[in-house]
């Protein structure tokens, strides 16, 4: 997570009192500098101490991860939230990977975040959510509700009409209206 992301997700305050408290965590954490911002993740010794078998690395994955998280927070941090999650149609012919799938008051939401996919791999995701959609339904007894986040206004409005197109309930977000 970012400075600032941990601020909101655990009330840091301001600057100042959050740069202190993360730096009397240095002996539980990695961090490094991208841009102007510092990205903090567990160490061996942070995950012990915390129970987490999960290993995070620097990476070119970082981004979309970072941006899972501002997702989290712009719904205010559901209690319910599943990353990577596998969802498949009943006969096992279409799979789709969520890249997280969360609930809030009680409707369940599937995220997709657009950062570097092409446009044909975001057509293939939604033709694959028009297959498994009447199983949503059956599923949940409502049409859950996709949720993109992306970081373009041409691809907001390409991602919005083909879930339109494909009577998917869909949500795009710019990436600037959830921060």
């Amino acid at each position: 997570m970012t400075r600032e992301q941990l601020q909101k997700a655990v009330g840091l305050g301001q600057v100042r009192n959050a740069n202190r408290v993360l730096s009397r965590l240095c002996h539980y954490l990695h961090s490094y500098r991208d841009g102007y911002q510092t990205i903090y993740y567990l160490n061996a010794e942070g995950r012990d101490y915390v129970g987490c078998d999960k290993v995070r690395t620097r990476g070119v994955h970082v981004p979309h991860i970072l941006l899972r998280n501002d997702v989290w927070l712009h719904f205010k941090m559901p209690k319910i939230w599943k990353n990577e999650v596998r969802v498949k149609s009943n006969n096992g012919g279409t799979l789709i990977i969520t890249d997280a799938m969360f609930q809030v008051n009680g409707l369940w939401y599937f995220l997709e975040v657009d950062r570097k996919q092409t446009m044909k791999e975001n057509i293939n995701k939604i033709k694959r959510y028009a297959d498994v959609w009447e199983q949503l339904y059956r599923q949940f007894l409502y049409y859950p509700t996709v949720v993109w986040v992306t970081e373009s206004k041409l691809r907001r409005e390409k991602l919005d009409e083909l879930c339109r197109e494909h009577h998917i309930k869909a949500k795009v977000y710019l990436r600037e209206e959830i921060l």
